[in-house]
């Protein structure tokens, strides 16, 4: 089994940040929803987005590194001609977090409107074994109404030195100073083996309705194209064909 690390330079990181797998950790209103409710407009109980293998899958696969404690974004105003970045991030406790500056002018080609952005070095080099990259995601369904992790695929096998794939940009989503609370996570480390692929498009009906891997569930989709079986679309995957994830 492939062993992803987490390498720190101080055991006071601890502290502030804590790497933990996807698996343990899930929003607030996702363990309070119900996989059937009453989903209104008359049309009586029916599934909702916790039913989903595919969203529960992107929950829990890999890892998130997670605030332990409250993190400060102070907001400095409209002016980009008296500073180089319109956001700080302060850290009372440990300044080493404290934010480097993506100014406006390193976006200004991009369509839409950015509002600056936010460059700490994360504390925890991240190490994978040899083939093996690490994609970094804005945590998937926290809904951060602040802040958003920029993403990008950093080589966690051999870009290790110090904090060379350490580096965490993030963007407010805001015009004001606010406060990411502990508890929040940061980013999403997903590692996965580097292969190369080719592509190929064809078009063949009777085998779009085939799933080779379970000829329950692939009869039951041959003779009844479009239509859900008696454990739903949704329950027919996770009883047929999903396989469980484990990140640990």
């Amino acid at each position: 089994m492939p062993q992803i690390e987490f390498v720190t330079f101080d055991e006071r990181v601890k502290e502030d940040f804590q790497p933990i797998p996807a698996s343990e950790y899930k929003p607030d209103w996702w363990k309070k929803t119900k996989i059937v409710e009453d989903v209104g407009a008359g049309n009586g109980p029916g599934s909702t987005i916790r039913s989903c293998p595919a969203m529960a899958d992107v929950l829990s696969t890999g890892y998130y590194v997670v605030a332990v404690r409250d993190m400060y974004v102070e907001y400095n105003g409209d002016d980009p001609a008296n500073r180089k970045s319109d956001f700080n991030m302060r850290c009372p406790h440990h300044e080493v977090w404290e934010s480097q500056t993506h100014p406006f002018a390193q976006f200004a080609m991009m369509p839409g409107y950015i509002n600056d952005a936010i460059k700490m070095s994360m504390p925890f080099s991240v190490r994978t074994p040899k083939g093996y990259s690490t994609l970094y995601l804005d945590p998937f369904l926290f809904c951060n109404e602040y802040i958003s992790a920029w993403q990008g695929i950093i080589d966690t096998d051999d870009f290790i030195g110090g904090d060379l794939n350490a580096q965490l940009i993030m963007y407010p989503k805001v015009r004001k100073s606010f406060i990411i609370p502990a508890g929040t996570p940061i980013v999403q480390l997903i590692p996965y083996k580097r292969e190369k692929w080719t592509s190929t498009t064809r078009v063949d009906y009777k085998d779009y309705w085939k799933n080779a891997k379970n000829e329950e569930f692939a009869k039951y989709r041959e003779d009844h194209p479009g239509k859900l079986s008696k454990y739903g679309i949704t329950g027919s995957y996770r009883k047929y064909i999903w396989q469980k994830k484990e990140f640990k």
